[in-house]
């Protein structure tokens, strides 16, 4: 039969019903039933009411129940064939896409690796699969014929890995690796069936320990099979979806993968911004006509800044985007000097350097409300630091110009206060100060770290991160941040004479460095929450809570017990500074436990917490209740003086019993003034506490030293009496 226009399909139909309905023939009918029910009604309905509209609602009730009469005699019950749908047969292993008549690749295969394509290590969790937007067959025909260059290969490359988490490991897992993981999750999900706590840990152990043993002798320096081939199909398909109605999240996904790719390989784009790219600026959208933009952001945005942005912004923010965005980062005041270290404070050197540096990436002076301005804790320049480092090297010049600009999705960044004029009068706050304390060389230093880290870690991977991935990073982080850095969240400090009303004191110096190790935690937790998952072989329970305070035991906190350790196993052969074994899967959860930054933040909270003396916030003190001189000592403090000796004197323990009375007294003297702080002693039992807490063989040699020192010190004193 002819295909006719929408506005004939009545009429079609009727030639049918005059013409067509015999006992000796069949019509043969094809067609959406519903698009005909709607059609028939409608037409009995026009009819109906051609003279008059008094009776219009109950003609539509009559124009129904005649179109359901009419399509019975049209197309008889017990004859009707429901056609599958297209998930029917992407679903089907004997439907195959064929190439001059020989089979290149069974639907099912080719639908789980445009998904592998698009999502690589995501595990869906929170909503974060991106689907492909094709319903029916002549959209997909439409884009097998555009990926038509690509099929053979893609046929022969990865023929028979019917299994989506095989595929989507081998798109950034050495082969040998993959295969390693394939076995550990079958192993690890037969340990949930353990009831008994103590069974299921040592299965998990022994899983753990067979996964190392397959991992040691893995090839190193191996490309992923896929790597290469998945890069070609994202190029191909973003040229696809730039057209497709409902192609926009993944249009903006794959051109922010190669804006990513353009960072990490072009060395002009070295302080360019890894955000700058459409997919983290939904004000970015309004130019993408041919794009669905059903997500509301205006009237939350409008809302959630009015008191931070003048009204005049709010006229060029577009009332919708193609994706959901977080509410901007508004920040929190801080209310004493611009400095991180008062000059009644005793740190020293590096200690004060590291911390300027800190307090220069989590500050910025703006306007505090829409007549005034302050200096605000905002953490965007935390996430940012850490996505580029995971992107490409990281330069001076790079985190300089980081530090210039507003903080990536803070209120600032979104409206340029340059082109507004305000009256009022400032808040007092830091509004300087940038000058005072040199950070040149402990900037350089922190840069080579992270850029050794990234050699050491990231090198074999030869790949950016899936930019879907950073974007449900930077979604999650962002709808985290107000609760632990906006000045008006409720907190637990009551108004007094109030029993139902709260409000957040303004923050302090403590506060910024404190916000700064939150904001780490919080990102970190973040990757897992996305990442664990079957791809590495784990189950996916997700801890789904808020970031707790800075000076809290993060090691015990669900977010790290459920997101993040089971990418870190120890190991006992590794030292003090690595002490996971890496098993080479490329999860940024287990990379972000050696991170230079991570490190840098602990060690600046740590010397302000030891700073800040007795003050509310103090961190948990030892167990072993040791004064000396009316000052009470805490882990961090132990730890400041410990780490160091670790470090440098650990590999020397076993020596010690060789050497003579003249060497060892060297040693002693070297550390002599370290030692003073704590007292021979008290660093004896520390160490055997802190070892029994943490299992560290490093802490096991110090001990071992710590004790040798003492009998030295003993044996300095005989001598000098003699």
């Amino acid at each position: 039969m002819e295909r006719l226009p929408l506005q004939h399909a009545f009429g079609t139909i009727e030639i049918v019903r005059k013409y067509l309905i015999s006992p000796c023939t069949i019509a043969i009918i094809s067609g959406d039933l519903e698009l005909y029910d709607d059609v028939i009604w409608r037409d009995f309905h026009g009819r109906l009411c051609d003279r008059s509209y008094a009776e219009s609602d109950l003609a539509v009730l009559r124009a129904k129940k005649l179109s359901g009469e009419y399509q019975r005699k049209i197309l008889p019950l017990p004859r009707r064939i429901e056609v599958p749908r297209l998930v029917a047969y992407l679903n089907d292993e004997t439907v195959t896409l064929s190439d001059g008549g020989k089979s290149v690749i069974s639907f099912p295969l080719f639908q789980l690796w445009l998904e592998a394509v698009l999502n690589e290590r995501i595990n869906g969790a929170e909503n974060s699969f991106l689907f492909l937007p094709i319903d029916t067959v002549r959209e997909f025909a439409q884009l097998v014929s555009h990926l038509y260059p690509l099929l053979s290969t893609l046929g022969k490359t990865i023929d028979g890995e019917l299994d989506r988490f095989r595929l989507r490991r081998r798109i950034f897992m050495r082969e040998e690796i993959a295969n390693a993981i394939e076995a550990f999750a079958k192993n690890y999900a037969s340990t949930r069936g353990q009831s008994a706590k103590s069974a299921r840990e040592k299965d998990r152990k022994a899983a753990y320990d067979t996964l190392q043993a397959r991992v040691k002798p893995a090839t190193p320096g191996v490309a992923p099979p896929f790597a290469k081939l998945a890069i070609e199909w994202q190029d191909l398909l973003l040229t696809y979806f730039q057209h497709h109605e409902r192609g926009g999240p993944i249009f903006l996904a794959l051109k922010a993968n190669q804006h990513f790719r353009k960072c990490m390989n072009n060395p002009a784009e070295r302080t360019a911004s890894v955000f700058d790219t459409d997919l983290f600026s939904p004000r970015a959208h309004e130019k993408y006509y041919q794009f669905s933009q059903s997500e509301e952001i205006k009237d939350e945005w409008q809302n959630h800044l009015s008191e931070r942005i003048p009204n005049g912004f709010f006229k060029n923010l577009p009332k919708s985007s193609i994706l959901p965005y977080p509410r901007p980062e508004l920040g929190r005041r801080i209310t004493d000097s611009g400095k991180a270290i008062a000059e009644s404070e005793t740190l020293k050197g590096d200690d004060v350097e590291d911390a300027e540096l800190v307090r220069r990436l989590m500050t910025h002076y703006n306007f505090y409300t829409s007549s005034s301005r302050t200096t605000l804790t905002l953490t965007g320049r935390i996430l940012e630091l850490l996505v580029t480092s995971l992107i490409r090297d990281v330069s001076v010049d790079g985190v300089l110009d980081l530090i210039d600009r507003p903080p990536f999705h803070s209120a600032t960044a979104i409206a340029s206060t340059k082109t507004f004029d305000f009256d009022g009068e400032d808040e007092p706050g830091i509004d300087g100060g940038d000058e005072d304390v040199a950070v040149g060389d402990t900037l350089s230093d922190w840069i080579e770290k992270i850029n050794a880290w990234r050699k050491a870690n990231l090198a074999e991977l030869e790949s950016v991160p899936n930019a879907w991935l950073i974007y449900n990073v930077v979604n999650k982080y962002f709808n985290q941040v107000n609760f632990f850095n906006q000045a008006d969240e409720p907190t637990p400090h009551f108004v007094a004479g109030s029993t139902n009303k709260r409000v957040n004191p303004e923050g302090t110096r403590l506060d910024v460095f404190g916000t700064a190790l939150q904001a780490y935690r919080a990102i970190w937790a973040i990757f897992g929450s996305f990442e664990k998952g079957q791809v590495f072989g784990f189950d996916e329970v997700i801890a789904y809570r808020n970031i707790g305070k800075a000076d809290a035991r993060f090691e015990q906190n669900q977010l790290y017990l459920q997101n993040i350790k089971p990418f870190l196993q120890r190991d006992a052969a590794a030292t003090g500074e690595k002490p996971y074994f890496n098993f080479q899967t490329g999860a940024y959860t287990y990379l972000l436990a050696s991170h230079p930054l991570k490190t840098k933040l602990e060690q600046v909270y740590r010397n302000m917490m030891i700073e800040a003396g007795d003050a509310p916030a103090k961190a948990r003190t030892s167990s072993v209740e040791t004064k000396r001189g009316g000052e009470q000592l805490t882990y961090e403090k132990a730890n400041s003086i410990l780490n160091p000796l670790i470090r440098q004197y650990s590999l020397k323990a076993n020596q010690i019993e060789q050497m003579d009375l003249p060497a060892c007294l060297k040693i002693f003297d070297e550390i002599k003034h370290e030692l003073e702080a704590l007292g021979a002693e008290d660093a004896i039992q520390i160490a055997r506490d802190m070892e029994k807490k943490s299992g560290g063989s490093a802490l096991s040699k110090l001990h071992r030293l710590l004790t040798q020192i003492k009998i030295l010190q003993d044996l300095g004193a005989g001598e000098a009496s003699a």
